[in-house]
């Protein structure tokens, strides 16, 4: 008695499941116990980012072509003032002007039904917490930084439509500590 042909799609898909679960079971371990890359106030293989260009008055200090492969790029969204920060993969951030306190955001998140947040380290500026849900899948982790300013205060994350591991986070918040205003603006979108 041998196996059908319906039996044998089966048995296929079934361990063709089982093989990527296996392996994204093994991709989470590998990213949550990557080496810390970056240090804070190390700015090795990090070069100075002006971001004027796009219409944002400040400059950064970001990974180099070197690090990441790609130069940085910035956009800004006009419908939503969203600036979109990227340096190749596993880089992604945005930038916003937002008085908004990181209270507020981790009440947000005490509200969120989908996911799980657990706040990994916090200052007064900045919080980093993991993302996963409810079960403990899908675990990666995110950054938001409020950094205050007499005129234009701003709101830096790391993208939520993303997922980055626990040195990414911290590597994207060490350029997001050195963001500096080339003068004081005004407002971050010149209308």
């Amino acid at each position: 008695m041998g196996i059908t042909i319906s039996g044998r799609v089966v048995l296929c898909i079934g361990l063709s499941i089982v093989l990527l679960s296996a392996c994204a079971s093994r991709e989470d371990v590998e990213m949550v116990n990557e080496p810390m890359q970056a240090q804070e106030n190390d700015l090795d293989g990090l070069i100075a980012f002006d971001m004027s260009t796009s219409g944002l008055d400040a400059t950064m200090f970001l990974p180099d072509r070197s690090t990441q492969g790609v130069d940085p790029s910035l956009q800004l969204d006009d419908i939503t003032a969203i600036y979109t920060l990227k340096v190749g993969r596993g880089f992604a951030m945005t930038i916003r002007e937002e008085n908004r306190s990181l209270d507020g955001i981790k009440a947000d998140w005490e509200r969120d039904m989908v996911w799980r947040h657990e706040i990994i380290s916090e200052d007064a500026e900045t919080i980093i917490v993991k993302r996963s849900l409810p079960g403990g899948d899908m675990e990666h982790y995110h950054f938001v930084m409020s950094k205050p300013s007499d005129q234009a205060p701003i709101l830096m994350r790391s993208d939520a439509m993303q997922e980055f591991s626990l040195s990414q986070v911290e590597r994207m918040l060490n350029s997001a500590r050195t963001f500096q205003w080339n003068t004081e603006p005004i407002a971050l979108v010149q209308h």
